[in-house]
């Protein structure tokens, strides 16, 4: 177990170890873990570096190698203290948004994955996605597993790119992997991450990350991609709320209460502005709906 005296060297070396002792799972299996790139993960466990991983890196990796609350906590302690030690975070900052990467200057996140070439088959739903309010602060596309709700939300996000110049973020929540799904925690510390905040900056408590977060995109047009969601509970916390952003969530669920207009499955007429509650989705196409979120 980690000790409150290690310095950098010592941190990376029990990272490595627990690695070890959890199988030695492949950057491969870890990034499945985690949604950490392998990249990130390599460099985080190069036993020559010189700085301490972000603590949520660390977060991610002794869970994904099986750590539980307790030892989770006690990596947390190591990491703090080791933190004090290295004479190198003496002079860091508060942090303010000015501290931050500044998006349309000088670093805008392109996360989409790939396009599918010759993408076909969903005219209808394209038609309705097109004719989705720019100031909608979400949309949703719902269905059973396996129907093209991730290739249709990646194949219209790179349509609209053009509309949201300050980045286009994309995180996939793993809500029906065989892997944990994020926490609403860990997938906004990824994307705040992603947005230009370091790791160690991020606030512990969920409501300070939520605060944070919508503080970094407030005047921002960023488009937000919310992969596999598993309910409601799972991605409100992740919905921007700068008018200039917009969120668009994969999920199984109906995502019920985040809905304020009625569920179109690809065929049926365009939305209108009829607020009632969503009908069920057509089995074997996804289903769309936009609207402002509601509820607590």
């Amino acid at each position: 177990m980690p000790q409150d005296d290690m310095d950098v060297a010592d941190f990376v070396r029990g990272l490595r170890s627990i690695k070890f002792w959890a199988g030695d799972p492949s950057l491969e299996v870890l990034y499945r873990r985690t949604g950490v790139a392998t990249s990130t993960l390599s460099d985080a466990l190069n036993p020559q570096r010189r700085r301490l991983p972000s603590l949520e890196l660390v977060r991610s990796l002794v869970r994904a190698c099986g750590a539980n609350a307790v030892q989770a906590a006690q990596w947390e302690r190591a990491w703090r203290s080791a933190r004090v030690r290295d004479s190198r975070f003496a002079a860091a900052r508060p942090l303010t948004t000015r501290g931050l990467l500044p998006l349309a200057q000088d670093w805008t996140p392109r996360q989409l994955p790939s396009d599918i070439s010759g993408f076909t088959g969903r005219a209808d739903a394209l038609e309705l996605l097109a004719g989705i309010r720019r100031d909608a602060p979400a949309t949703v596309i719902t269905g059973t597993a396996g129907i093209g709700k991730t290739a249709l939300a990646v194949h219209w996000a790179h349509q609209v790119a053009a509309h949201y110049p300050d980045g286009q973020l994309y995180l996939d929540l793993r809500g029906r992997a065989t892997d944990p799904a994020l926490t609403a925690s860990e997938a906004l510390s990824l994307l705040l991450q992603s947005l230009g905040v370091p790791g160690e900056r991020i606030p512990l408590d969920l409501n300070l990350q939520m605060g944070l977060y919508r503080s970094v995109l407030a005047n921002r047009r960023v488009l937000v991609v919310l992969d596999n969601a598993l309910d409601v509970a799972h991605v409100r916390p992740l919905l921007p709320s700068g008018h200039n952003c917009h969120a668009l969530v994969t999920s199984r669920d109906t995502l019920t209460s985040l809905r304020t207009l009625r569920n179109f499955p690809p065929g049926s007429p365009k939305p209108t502005s009829t607020r009632s509650r969503p009908s069920s989705p057509k089995l074997g196409s996804p289903a769309l709906s936009t609207g402002t979120a509601t509820g607590s």
